[in-house]
């Protein structure tokens, strides 16, 4: 076994990214930057951390990529002695009193930089008389290295010193507005020269190819003979006319007519390769991603494989005295459920419990919608059977039915438990990769979602579906801290996003969608909506990327994800979301308001997701059908 090494990293305090640790929203936003895996910003922290005292340490894992782990310096107070992710320490960070340390020290080295360079500037200013086109750029060469040394403290003002020693006005006025953006780089790190943070660049899915280094910068591009290049804002600028272009408009500008794959008609010059098979290629990537159980046609309750329970209530996402269904791994607080004390041999359990006659207890997920009952033969892995005690799965609402009990249904692939399934699922499927007007000029909704195995299409079409995919997953990454599920040790979002599935219906995600808003090619808002039936939908997971804040967007994709769960095609009645306490009165705002115990009881039979220490909210969309 390989052992843990210590990696030659040469400290070097960071103003810019002493800066960020100064405050815990800029430590939080550098925890966000880190993610864009700008490998330059991260090579920066890393030199901070060791200049400060923290050692590196790596160790090939078993493909032989290297794997680093960050250990602490001796006077540090963080619970943790060592972490495997540079993001999660600089969170970390913003927890603890050892922030404001790394931010000193970022600071405290800084001032012989300015010392320095205040002295040469001044001596040089003095000293030049000349007026020489090699003097003035020596000049303007000491001046920017001024502001990069002063820009980050209180230099700003020591700028305004320097430049009253000119006498000349114009320069005066110069270097002023040059001590002005300067200011304005420090306060938004995403703006500097060297790449920064991805937040303020568009996220359109040329974005997501160059951030995994497939395209590069100013890569050329050729359609029907016209040139265009790759922008760092992940759109094409055309050689022709200077106008900048998403990928389709590219294809449209030059072919003068739109094509149903414009991917495939735009191409790399580098090595000819159409920009559809870059998709194919950063989709062969993400393999482990998009790898899910995916059964097909119709689905049949197996054995569970899974002996050991869940740690934490499938309700409330808590700890505690719980009660292990006999089934499945599910564990469910008895006060979640409406059970007072444990269900003892005999007793009814209430409301969505059931007992059997060797006190077996079963959770609700585990019971036949129809009649209620928990005992089933398991379908071997890979047959069908279809004995009457044979469970059948809802592709919509994925509650269960014993096959005896849905015989007036017939068992189609997709099987659908009612109309009203039925009539959602048909209209989801119909939305699913569209691009739908809003009352907003210029922007989109979009629904997305990952295509089921058996679902055939051509790998280049399912490589787009997946690089729309990746790149709303990226603007849940900016908007929410890391969502590692401790019993899988995976990212909850990309588990929702590309649709995981499990024996264990809290972390089984098969039937989520992505919604979103798309403008000018970008996507600025992301949603992750699951519809049971057309009883209820849930809204786990929203988000707006920073630049596109304060710009109504959440209004807007709130407004017509309504009017289309509201259509009659679907007719969904309520609208659920966990809320965190300071976003409580904006929910309130647009119309949620929090369940009561009681209210959550209607909705046992679901697993709907849940965060600690949120509040579950919901909004009536229309009345329940007479």
């Amino acid at each position: 076994m390989a052992c843990w090494e210590a990696v030659a990293v040469d400290g070097e305090l960071s103003p810019e990214v002493g800066g960020l640790l100064a405050s815990e929203r800029g430590r939080r936003e550098l925890s966000c930057l880190l993610r864009s895996r700008d490998e330059a910003l991260r090579s920066k922290v890393r030199k901070h951390l060791v200049a400060l005292g923290w050692r590196i340490v790596a160790k090939r894992n078993a493909a032989m990529a290297p794997r680093l782990q960050y250990l602490r310096p001796p006077n540090c107070n963080l619970s943790k002695a060592s972490y495997c992710s540079l993001p999660d320490l600089i969170l970390a960070l913003a927890f603890s009193d050892d922030a404001a340390i790394a931010a000193a020290g970022g600071n405290g080295n800084q001032q012989q930089q300015e010392e320095d360079a205040i002295g040469e500037y001044v001596a040089f200013m003095a000293s030049s008389g000349g007026s020489s086109n090699s003097t003035r750029r020596k000049k303007r060469k000491i001046s920017e290295l001024l502001l990069t040394t002063t820009c980050a403290g209180a230099g700003a003002a020591v700028v305004k010193k320097c430049t009253a020693t000119s006498t000349r006005r114009k320069k005066k006025k110069k270097m002023k507005r040059a001590a002005s953006a300067a200011s304005r780089v420090v306060l938004h790190p995403t703006l500097t020269n060297d790449g920064g943070c991805a937040y303020w660049r568009g996220r359109t899915l040329v974005s997501v190819l160059m951030e995994e280094g497939i395209l590069v910068a100013r890569d050329k591009v050729t359609c029907n003979g016209r040139v265009g290049l790759v922008t760092g804002d992940g759109v094409i600028r055309c050689t022709c006319c200077g106008k900048a272009f998403t990928v389709a408009e590219f294809e449209a500008h030059h072919s003068r007519r739109g094509s149903s794959s414009p991917w495939a008609r735009v191409f790399l010059n580098k090595d000819g390769r159409p920009l559809s098979q870059c998709l194919v290629e950063l989709m062969r990537r993400d393999r482990d991603m998009t790898t899910t159980r995916g059964s097909s046609g119709t689905r049949m309750k197996q054995a569970c494989l899974d002996p050991g329970g869940d740690s934490v209530c499938s309700i409330c996402n808590d700890g505690g005295d719980l009660l292990l269904c006999d089934h499945c791994p599910a564990a469910y607080h008895g006060d979640c459920l409406g059970l007072i004390g444990r269900p003892q041999e005999g007793e009814g359990a209430g409301a969505g419990a059931d007992i059997a006659d060797d006190d077996h207890w079963f959770c609700p997920c585990c019971r036949c919608a129809a009649c209620g009952g928990t005992d089933f033969d398991p379908a071997p892995d890979g047959d069908v059977v279809t004995t009457d005690r044979s469970v059948i799965y809802c592709e919509q609402c994925e509650r269960e039915y014993h096959v005896g009990c849905a015989v007036e249904h017939q068992l189609q692939e997709p099987w659908l438990c009612s109309p009203g399934c039925g009539k959602v699922f048909r209209r989801l499927q119909g939305l699913a990769g569209a691009s739908i007007p809003t009352s907003t000029p210029g922007v989109s909704l979009v629904i997305l979602r990952r295509r089921r195995p058996h679902q055939q299409q051509e790998e280049e079409q399912e490589a787009l579906a997946h690089g729309k995919l990746r790149a709303a997953l990226d603007v849940l990454h900016e908007c929410f801290v890391p969502l590692v599920e401790p019993r899988t040790q995976t990212d909850l979002a990309a588990d929702i996003v590309f649709n995981r599935e499990s024996q264990l219906r809290r972390l089984h995600f098969r039937g989520y969608h992505v919604v979103g808003l798309e403008k000018g090619g970008e996507l600025v808002t992301a949603a992750t909506l699951r519809v049971y039936g057309n009883s209820v939908a849930e809204l786990p997971l929203v988000g707006t990327r920073f630049a596109h804040r304060r710009q109504g967007m959440l209004r807007l994709l709130m407004t017509e994800l309504e009017r289309m769960l509201r259509h009659q095609d679907m007719g969904v009645q309520r609208l659920l979301l966990p809320a965190v306490p300071d976003l409580l009165h904006m929910w309130k705002c647009l119309g949620f308001s929090p369940m009561t115990h009681s209210d959550r009881l209607l909705h046992h039979a679901h697993t709907i997701l849940c965060f600690q220490g949120t509040t579950m909210c919901q909004k009536t969309l229309l009345p329940p059908a007479a």
